[in-house]
């Protein structure tokens, strides 16, 4: 079987996509976490927009 690689969205490491990998797409938990926080604020800044 072959297991399949993707590139974590926020730092561009190398994933292996398996059930093992507990924060896919991530790499890690700091990246899920940050890739988050970073999408929590744009939503921020695009609500001031419209206020």
């Amino acid at each position: 079987m072959r297991i399949k690689k993707v590139k974590c969205p926020y730092c561009g490491k190398e994933v292996l996509w398996t059930e093992e990998s507990k924060y896919k797409p991530f790499c890690s938990e700091r990246c899920y976490l940050a890739d988050l926080g970073r999408w929590l604020e744009w939503g921020e800044e695009d609500e001031k927009e419209y206020r």
